[in-house]
């Protein structure tokens, strides 16, 4: 007997296509192939089934192998993507940690400076305190118009109810134009 004589069940077909019994039944059944005989309740096909099998199982596999190679490729270069924006966002961290940093720095400078802003302000009054407990304001005598309104102000002070003048009232135009 030939090879190409030679009669293969399903099951002995599954097994030289590494297929599943039940895929190798779908495709005949698709594909509408009878069996060539039946011995003991068992199909059996020919070798040219077993051929056309093999290329349809053969094709379908370099194609999912294809399809493999291809999902591969997109998975490569999704994750050199991935890596990429991984590096970009790692670069932006430290850029925004060192601009971070600089801010801090000035920062820390102005309120330095603030601190010792107050020291000086503090020493100062502290030093005018001093010089005022040392010696105490005297009065100055002004020669323009102050020392005059000073004086009156003594006056008024040694005789307050003879020197209070009524107000005199203005009138309205004199309100408005200020005489």
């Amino acid at each position: 007997m030939d090879s190409k004589d030679k009669m293969y069940t399903m099951q002995e077909m599954a097994e030289k296509l590494r297929v599943n019994k039940t895929t190798v039944y779908r495709y005949l059944k698709k594909q509408d192939i009878a069996p060539a005989t039946t011995k003991s309740n068992a199909n059996l096909y020919d070798a040219t089934v077993l051929q056309q099998l093999k290329k349809h199982f053969n094709s379908r596999n370099s194609s999912n192998e294809t399809k493999k190679s291809a999902s591969e490729l997109l998975i490569e270069s999704l994750q050199q993507q991935v890596a990429d924006l991984k590096s970009e966002l790692a670069d932006e961290k430290k850029r925004s940690d060192k601009a971070l940093q600089m801010k801090d720095d000035q920062i820390n400078a102005l309120n330095k400076l603030m601190d010792q802003n107050q020291q000086l302000l503090l020493n100062t009054q502290e030093e005018n305190k001093r010089l005022l407990s040392l010696n105490p304001p005297k009065e100055k005598t002004v020669r323009d118009g102050n020392f005059r309104e000073s004086k009156q102000s003594q006056d008024e002070k040694d005789n307050p109810v003879e020197n209070r003048k009524s107000p005199k009232k203005k009138s309205f135009l004199g309100k408005l134009f200020g005489k």
